[in-house]
């Protein structure tokens, strides 16, 4: 398709973009003017002129947002948004294979962001910026210079933005700066035609200001003004740039079996002889061989060729009536007679049109058709909206060496010299008073449960995955079985297992360094199945004998984040009411699982009695283990690093770690003598309440715990951080006033603590005064988010899917620990959150903006999110009473006892309320759980299963949300305002 550019005489030339976009680098410009819409518009543009670069002006996208804008395939995105106020924005698309990274400038007030590029034979400095009418032209002018002298060691510079001057009035003063200022930075403006045009005006707005005049070739301006009312920018320059490589990626297609020919030819490996060897490595491998030989055979490993494509509802058709579109507005722009613009606005329409019949078309028969099709649903829905924060982003080629990155995940805090097995001493009351563990064989019934619940589809270095097993088991399940039991008899895990493939994932969207990658680490799917087999028995055996401290929440049935939470709250809150300042620490652990010793852990697992053989079989699990990490290229090819040693840690990616480093930190609760503490996993809180005047030995008590602290982490060889570690003061305003007048300081190994007026703890944002706003206005903030991302598509999808939308994608934001902070909150926090249904609602059944939400939602049977958050907390206490876990919550709770003055409370089943002193103790535990039991009908008080009880709660919730609106319906519909109107009448004619 020929692409159109006016040249200096007006004339209308085809250009031929098919081989300048092969052979040059393009550099291009676009003022988008709010990139929130028309992205079909400028997926169809970018995949027509394939700019390498393309810089984006006024963006109009909100920090944080990045997500918003359109994804285009083999393009990633970066973005700098404006601060403080709507509008502006810039930012780049930037190429598959184009190596750049961002190049901080100077501050200003001017919207600009830089780019060092790295080409074969050159480093290129891009740059973009944009002037709001509040900077002046002369700020930034001296903007854009500091930044072109920060960037000096660039070969080329390159300047593409929209400075707002009119450079088609070139003797108005502003154009003459910006003339003047490329003269004496020896720069040369390319644009000469304009790149905006109005039915009033044609104006040059849009500049590229370079260095390197001398490798211009081309310069096109291309009109859209479905795209925006300035005009795409396309520069080729004469600079040698990597080649677009293809994405490949090797995997086997198991749809396309021959399940009868599999099966035959599965029934004839000899997998019985597998049974005859007598060691655990010689199985496993004879298994190996056999199972990859056999898909080899029938689902081959194939490349795969990855290719993006744009929106699948621009057909070939829509491509060829926009084409006729854009040259009827060249057409209309240059004639300027009302036949020609009547002309283009008919095509115009007929586009838009078109484009939605097809768009309506394609949602109702992959996505409106597919609810009975979770999966095949959700991959369409991700196919058409993006709704990660960070876009695709791979890795930079400077970076992208695997051996690097695998030394970087392998650099740990050094080891302490004088740790070692016999220098822990374990304080634990419960050892060597109980029965040895024993690891027992298990059956080809657990194997297969254990099979059937693994979800992961990944596949380790054995290339073996969850779905090739599965389809194998009529055979290879006794197999499996005999390999898992001979790892239990011979003491061993296997060495094949003990391997793991690492992929290095971004934690933003800019890589400027190895310290942005986060490792994630796969290992062979069967060690799962040994791996369950053995934390099933270990969790038995060390429930039985209370050996986890009751305090620790990580990874225990009928524990969590939130019941952890929940037992800290309801603390510091119980101790505010009484008076008391309460000071809480959390404790940071540099990389702890990974720093953990195999020695000091099998000390400790003897120390618990585990028997010797037991130890054995852990000592070959935790050692000699290897990591290798593997990396994708530009071009889709896979690169290894060599394999290297782990010396220490648990295994990241086993199901057993989290198991075995709670068993390691058992003995922690041993340093606290004046502190209360919490664990969850590595994270460790640590909270003192105290009177006010006591301030000065309140912290002498913490800092004598952090000491201990301190002490325990080192001799176990884990690194405390106390650069990272965070201190909060807690309580009314009043209270907190005694420990910020005081001089000392909470410290740890005499560094001092930060302390902060909030902090993030187990995903909640706890602030001094526990009122929850920041935490709740961060919430407010993601769900109006994805909500704003939902509405691309709201007209497509019908009403059942957006209600499962909305819940799954927006209001669950408010699901979490929901409990800790529901009943802390104040009224205007509540009616922020309410406001955040309200909008659902509306998205959902396209309710008017002034009508009221409360009638839909009884007539949809949907609770408002007060009630919605009573439910969660009802069915959480029910779990604890009947449960009577986690036991440090259900011991908070003061019954009725039979025979006493409160009898009927009594027979009743009735919590008692503590006697308090203030309002704020209301938003307890303690409180809340007996408020909320006490009033359920006694019907519901009785044991049964959570979901049957929070059904029928559900349903005694919506009669009294519909009763509340019929009472107010009726005050308002007998409330006469006549004598108030009357009155208003009679002062006006007075």
């Amino acid at each position: 398709m020929d692409i159109f550019e006016i040249n200096s005489k007006s004339k209308l030339l085809p250009v031929s973009m098919a081989n300048v976009k092969k052979k040059y680098l393009t550099l291009g410009l676009l003022n988008a003017r709010s990139l929130n819409t028309g992205s079909e518009e400028l997926l169809l543009s970018v995949e027509i002129n394939s700019p390498d670069i393309l810089a984006i002006n006024e963006s109009w996208i909100k920090p944080g947002e990045e997500a918003l804008a359109p994804a285009i395939p083999n393009y990633r995105f970066l973005h700098r948004a404006r601060q403080g106020m709507r509008g502006g924005g810039v930012g780049f698309y930037i190429r598959q294979g184009i190596t750049s990274k961002v190049h901080q400038h100077p501050i200003s007030l001017l919207e600009q962001l830089w780019l060092e590029v790295q080409l074969p034979n050159a480093t290129l400095a891009v740059g973009t910026a944009y002037r709001p009418e509040s900077v002046g032209v002369s700020d930034a002018l001296d903007a854009i210079s500091e930044s072109i002298h920060s960037m000096a060691r660039c070969n080329y510079t390159c300047i593409l933005g929209d400075l707002n001057i009119d450079l088609s009035r070139s003797d108005s003063i502003k154009a003459q700066e910006l003339i003047n200022f490329c003269k004496q930075h020896n720069l040369e403006q390319l644009i000469k035609e304009p790149t905006r045009i109005t039915d009033d005006s044609e104006t040059i707005l849009d500049v590229v200001m370079t260095d390197s005049i001398a490798r211009c070739r081309h310069v096109h301006v291309i009109h859209n003004r479905c795209l925006s009312d300035h005009a795409m920018v396309l520069v080729d320059f004469d600079i040698k740039k990597p080649k677009l490589t293809k994405r490949v990626r090797s995997q086997r297609n198991l749809n396309d079996l021959d399940l009868e020919l599999f099966r035959a030819d599965l029934q004839l490996i000899p997998w019985e002889s597998i049974n005859t060897l007598d060691h655990v490595d010689e199985m496993l491998e004879s298994f190996n061989i056999y199972l990859l030989t056999l898909f080899d055979v029938h689902a081959p490993i194939k490349n795969i060729v990855y290719k993006s494509k744009p929106k699948p509802w621009i057909t070939s058709l829509i491509k060829f009536m926009m084409s006729l579109r854009d040259k009827a507005f060249l057409k209309a722009s240059k004639d300027k007679t009302d036949s020609s613009k009547e002309y283009y606005k008919t095509l115009k329409n007929l586009v838009t049109s078109a484009t939605e019949r097809e768009k309506k078309a394609y949602f109702n028969s992959t996505i409106n058709s597919m609810t009975h099709a979770p999966s095949i649903l959700w991959r369409n829905i991700r196919n058409v909206v993006v709704s990660d924060n960070i876009h695709s982003n791979p890795i930079p080629d400077h970076l992208n060496d695997p051996d690097k990155i695998n030394y970087h995940f392998l650099d740990l805090p050094p080891v302490n010299a004088t740790c070692g097995s016999q220098t822990v001493k374990i304080n634990n009351d419960k050892t060597n008073t109980y029965t040895e563990f024993n690891l027992a064989l298990t059956t080809e019934s657990e194997v297969l449960k254990v099979i059937n619940s693994i979800k992961t589809k990944a596949s380790g270095h054995d290339e073996l995955n969850i779905d090739m097993i599965r389809l194998t088991l009529d055979a290879t399940l006794p197999i499996i079985t005999n390999i898992v039991n001979k790892s239990i008899e011979t003491l061993t895990f296997p060495t094949c297992w003990k391997r793991a493939l690492v992929r290095p994932i971004p934690k933003k969207s800019s890589i400027d360094s190895l310290k942005d990658l986060r490792p994630v680490s796969i290992l062979p799917v069967l060690s799962k199945v040994l791996e369950k087999i053995v934390l099933d028995q270990v969790r038995k055996f060390v429930d039985l004998h209370n050996i986890i401290p009751k305090f620790q929440s990580g990874f225990r049935r009928g524990h969590g984040t939130e019941t952890a939470l929940l037992h800290i709250t309801d603390d510091l809150t119980e101790a505010s009411d009484r008076g008391l300042t309460s000071i809480m620490v959390l404790l940071d652990y540099s990389r702890a699982f990974d720093c953990l010793p195999a020695e000091i852990l099998l000390h400790k697992l003897k120390n618990y009695n585990f028997s010797t053989e037991a130890c054995k079989w852990f000592q070959t699990y935790l050692c000699g283990r290897e990591q290798m990490v593997v990396t994708e290229g530009n071009d889709g090819q896979r690169k290894f690093s060599a394999l290297k040693p782990l010396t220490r840690g648990v295994p990241q990616g086993s199901l057993l770690s989290p198991m075995l480093f709670t068993l390691f930190t058992a003995d922690m609760p041993s340093c606290f003598k004046f502190c209360k503490y919490h664990l969850y996993a590595d994270d460790t809180q640590l909270y003192y309440s105290f009177k006010g005047k006591n301030t000065i030995q309140a912290i002498e008590d913490v800092n004598a715990d952090l000491a201990r602290i301190y002490n325990w982490s080192t001799t176990n060889s884990l690194a405390l951080n106390p650069a990272k570690s965070k201190m909060l003061v807690l309580g009314t305003k009043q209270q907190i006033k005694y420990v910020s007048v005081c001089t000392e300081r909470i410290k740890i190994n005499n560094v001092d603590i930060e302390q902060v007026a909030s902090a993030r703890n187990l995903g909640i944002n706890i602030d001094a005064e526990q009122k929850y706003i920041e935490h709740v206005n961060m919430k407010i903030r993601s769900a109006f988010f994805k909500l704003k991302t939902l509405y691309k598509i709201r007209p497509y999808i019908n009403e059942e899917l957006r209600h499962t939308m909305t819940e799954l994608l927006v209001l669950s934001h408010f699901n979490y620990c929901s409990s800790v902070y529901s009943r802390r909150i104040n009224s205007y926090t509540e009616k922020a959150i309410q406001r955040v249904q309200n909008a659902c609602i509306r998205f959902c059944y396209n309710i008017p903006k002034r009508d009221p939400i409360t009638p839909v939602l009884n007539r949809k049977g949907i609770l408002n999110m007060r009630s919605r958050m009573e439910l969660q907390y009802a069915g959480l206490i029910h779990r604890i009473i009947w449960n009577k876990t986690p036991a440090y919550l259900f011991e908070k709770l003061t019954w009725y006892q039979q025979g006493s003055k409160h009898l009927r409370s009594a027979s009743l089943n009735m919590i008692k309320i503590a006697p308090h002193t203030s309002a704020r103790y209301r938003g307890c535990f303690k409180f809340a759980a007996a408020s909320i039991w006490n009033d359920l009908p006694p019907p519901l008080r009785l044991k049964g299963s959570v979901g049957s009880f929070k059904n029928k709660y559900k349903s005694a919730l919506l009669k009294k949300q519909l009763a509340a609106e019929n009472v107010k319906h009726s005050y308002l519909k007998n409330l006469s305002l006549k004598p108030y109107l009357q009155a208003v009448v009679n002062k006006k004619r007075n």
